[in-house]
C-alpha cells in the first residue's frame, strides 16, 4: 500500500507539472489569439480606406481578402490548438481529482495497521489462555480416567472390603444365635437348685465360662467387625454418591471437551491470524527500510533537482543565451544597419528587441526584429518580397562577419543565391551597389542569378549553358 501511495504521489506530482505547464501554454496562446482578433478586426475596418492600419502600404481589397484569409486560417489553427489543450487540461483535472482521491482512501486504509497491531497482541493472549486451559483439561480427563479404572476393577479401598469379607465369614462359621443363648441362660437358672445338675452344671459352667469367653471374644470382634462394616458402608455410601453425581462429571468432562475443541479450533485460527499478521508486520518492516531508502534517493534526487533546475535556468534562453545574445545584439544591429543603410539610401534601419511587454503586465524574453522605413516601423511579415530579400541579406552579412570575427578568422567568401527577381529597378540597383560597396571585406563574392540585365553588373562572369551532351561554362 505504500508502495502505491508513493506512486500515486509522484503520479499526482507529474500531473500537476504538466498542467501547470499547460495552462501556461494556454495562456500565451489566448494573449496571441486575442492580438491575432484585434488585427483581423483592425483590418475589417480598414475595408476601403486607402492604407493599411498594420503596414501602412497602400490598400487593396485583394490585398484585405487575402490577409484576412491569413490571419483567419491562423485563428482557426490556433483555436483547434487552443480546444485541444484545453480538453487536456479537462483530462488531467480528472485524472489528478481521481488519483488524489484513490491516494485519500489508500492513506485512510494504511491507518488501520494499529488495529491490525492491536488484534495480533489479542490474539497472542488468546493463544496463551487456549494452552492453559488445554493443559488443565488434560489433567482433569487423566483424573476420571483414574476414578472410572478403579471402580470397574474394584480396587476402591481394598482393606475396607477385604475385612468386611472377613466379619462375614467368621459369623458363618460361628452360627451365633442371640435366642438360643437367652434361653440357655433361663434354663440353668431354673436348674440352680438341683443338686443332680450341680455337677453336670459344674462341669457345664466351665463349658460355659469357655464358651463365654469365646462369646466375649466373638462379641468384641463382632463389635469391631460392625465397627469395620459401618465403616464400610458409610465409604460405599460415599461411593455412591460420588458414583450419583458421575454422570454430571462426565456432563462436565464432555462439555470440556467440547470447549477444548472449541478453543483449538479459536487457537487454530488465531495461529494463522497471527501468521498472517507476522508476514504482514514482516512486509511492513521491509518496506520501512525501502521507505527509508527511498527517501534518502528523494533527498538526494530533491538536491541534484535543485542544482540541475539552476544549471538549466543558467544556461537556459534566459540565463547565458540571453546574456550572450544581448550582448552581440548592438553588434548586428549596427552592421546590419550600416548595410541596409547603403541598400536603401538610409530609408530603412533594424532593431532588434529582447523584451516585450505582456498584456498581463511584465515582460517576457523574446527576439523580436522591427524594422523601420518612411511609412513607419512595421513587423516584418509586412513587408514586401524585396524589402524582406534586403533586410535578410543585411542581417546575414553581419550574423555571418560576427560568427567569424568570434572564431578568429575572417569571412573570406559570400554567396548570393538568386534573391534578386523579387527586386525592382531600383531595388536591384541598391543592391548592387550594396555588394560593390562590401568588396573589398570579402576574396571571393559570388552572385547566382537568371537575370540578364544583371550580368554587366559585375566584371567576372561564369557562365552556365545546358546541352544535349550536358552542361558547360564559360568565364568571361
Amino acid at each position: 500500500m505504500e508502495e502505491e501511495i508513493q506512486a500515486l504521489r509522484e503520479r499526482a506530482m507529474r500531473i500537476q507539472e504538466e498542467r501547470a505547464t499547460l495552462r501556461e501554454s494556454l495562456r500565451r496562446l489566448k494573449d496571441d489569439m486575442n492580438e491575432l482578433k484585434e488585427r483581423i478586426q483592425q483590418l475589417e475596418e480598414a475595408r476601403g480606406a486607402p492604407n493599411c492600419p498594420l503596414c501602412g502600404q497602400p490598400l487593396s481589397d485583394d490585398h484585405v481578402a487575402h490577409m484576412l484569409d491569413t490571419l483567419r486560417a491562423e485563428g482557426r489553427q490556433m483555436g483547434d490548438t487552443f480546444r485541444a489543450g484545453r480538453d487536456r487540461l479537462a483530462a488531467l483535472e480528472a485524472e489528478l481529482k481521481e488519483t488524489q482521491a484513490a491516494l485519500k482512501r489508500l492513506e485512510a486504509a494504511l491507518q488501520e495497521q494499529g488495529r491490525w497491531q492491536r488484534l495480533h497482541a489479542q490474539s497472542e493472549r488468546e493463544v496463551r489462555q487456549a494452552e492453559e486451559a488445554a493443559a488443565a483439561l488434560a489433567d482433569l480427563d487423566a483424573r476420571i480416567r483414574d476414578a472410572e479404572a478403579a471402580l470397574e476393577s474394584g480396587a476402591f479401598a481394598p482393606e475396607l472390603t477385604k475385612a468386611v469379607q472377613d466379619v462375614t465369614e467368621a459369623l458363618a462359621r460361628l452360627g451365633y444365635d442371640a435366642q438360643a443363648h437367652e434361653r440357655v441362660r433361663r434354663r440353668l437358672a431354673d436348674l440352680a437348685d438341683a443338686e443332680a445338675a450341680y455337677r453336670e452344671l459344674a462341669s457345664a459352667a466351665e463349658k460355659v465360662q469357655e464358651l463365654e469367653e469365646r462369646l466375649r471374644e466373638a462379641r468384641e470382634r463382632r463389635e469391631r467387625w460392625a465397627e469395620t462394616l459401618a465403616r464400610e458402608v458409610r465409604a460405599l455410601e460415599e461411593m455412591q454418591e460420588r458414583l450419583a453425581v458421575l454422570p454430571e462429571v462426565e456432563k462436565a468432562w464432555r462439555a470440556q471437551v467440547t470447549e477444548v475443541n472449541r478453543l483449538a479450533e479459536q487457537e487454530r485460527e488465531a495461529r494463522t491470524r497471527v501468521g498472517a499478521a507476522r508476514q504482514r508486520l514482516s512486509a511492513i518492516a521491509q518496506q520501512k527500510v525501502r521507505l527509508e531508502r527511498l527517501q534518502m534517493q528523494l533527498q538526494e534526487s530533491q538536491e541534484k533537482r535543485t542544482i540541475y533546475q539552476e544549471l538549466a535556468q543558467a544556461f537556459g534562453r534566459n540565463g547565458l543565451q540571453a546574456m550572450i545574445i544581448e550582448a552581440v545584439l548592438p553588434e548586428i544591429e549596427q552592421e546590419a544597419n550600416r548595410l541596409l543603410a547603403r541598400m536603401t539610401d538610409g530609408r530603412m534601419t533594424v532593431r532588434l528587441k529582447t523584451q516585450r511587454e505582456l498584456r498581463s503586465g511584465g515582460s517576457a524574453e523574446t527576439l523580436d526584429i522591427e524594422i523601420a522605413d518612411d511609412a513607419g516601423v512595421r513587423p516584418y511579415e509586412l513587408y514586401s518580397g524585396g524589402e524582406a530579400f534586403r533586410i535578410n541579406f543585411a542581417l546575414r552579412v553581419a550574423l555571418s562577419k560576427l560568427l567569424a570575427r568570434r572564431a578568429g578568422a575572417s569571412l573570406r567568401s559570400l554567396f548570393i543565391d538568386e534573391g534578386f527577381g523579387s527586386q525592382d529597378s531600383e531595388g536591384r540597383l541598391r543592391l548592387v551597389e550594396a555588394i560593390n560597396a562590401i568588396q573589398d571585406e570579402f576574396d571571393l563574392i559570388l552572385v547566382i542569378t537568371h537575370i540578364e540585365e544583371l550580368k554587366e553588373a559585375f566584371p567576372v562572369r561564369i557562365e552556365v549553358f545546358k546541352g544535349p551532351n550536358g552542361s558547360t561554362y564559360t568565364v568571361t
